[in-house]
């Protein structure tokens, strides 16, 4: 076991099972060397420092990193590993090169939006084409509530000889609509959350005329 001397507020403990007093092993990829870390408040330059020892490369860390303060404990985890978690917490990435050990700010996250659900079409937007002949009133009107994607709400009681006849080519809702009840009864669209959207239509107790 070989011990670095801490950087500051750093310990970082560098372990390799491999090593027997002087002598040691090959060495393999320094990335893959265990090491533990019990950080309070270190700077994230003396952090890194202290890993492009452990790696043998040059550190190249941007400058807006070097105050970033680094509180984490890890035991026995590769190198990069380590690196890794150290970035996720201070905003930053880490790459290593022939030479290089490179950390730079982490890309800002794109946030993603959710796609707004289509609007429902307002009365002035809709377009209907009516074409009828003494049909009965509150068939007239519930098709109108469907053709508009809305269930129909009626108040009141419609007479059960009632009808209507009416004859309009691509029109505003609206206007078949005022045209359909025509003084024998008052409509309102109510458009809401999913749900609770409908068409509301309320007899009149006299027509009028």
């Amino acid at each position: 076991m070989r011990s670095l001397a801490p950087l500051l507020s750093v310990a970082v403990l560098l372990v390799a099972s491999s090593m027997q007093g002087a002598s040691r092993a090959p060495q393999g990829d320094p990335l893959d060397e265990a090491v533990s870390m019990s950080l309070k408040g270190a700077r994230a330059a003396s952090v890194f420092q202290t890993m492009s020892r452990i790696t043998g490369k040059t550190l190249a860390l941007d400058p807006s990193l070097d105050d970033a303060l680094v509180t984490v404990e890890l035991d026995g985890v590769k190198a990069r590993t380590a690196m890794t978690v150290v970035c996720e917490l201070i905003g930053c990435t880490w790459e290593l090169t022939a030479d290089t050990l490179r950390v730079t700010p982490a890309p800002p996250v794109k946030k993603h939006r959710e796609p707004e659900p289509p609007s429902e079409p307002t009365l002035s937007e809709a377009t209907v084409t009516v074409d009828l002949e003494g049909a009965a009133l509150k068939d007239v009107l519930e098709t109108c509530a469907r053709v508009l994607g809305l269930p129909l709400r009626l108040q009141g009681e419609i007479d059960s000889g009632a009808t209507a006849s009416v004859h309009l080519a691509d029109v505003p809702a609206r206007k078949a609509l005022e045209e359909i009840c025509k003084g024998r009864c008052r409509w309102m669209a109510h458009f809401g959350p999913p749900g609770e959207s409908f068409l509301e239509v309320t007899m009149l107790k006299t027509a009028l005329p």
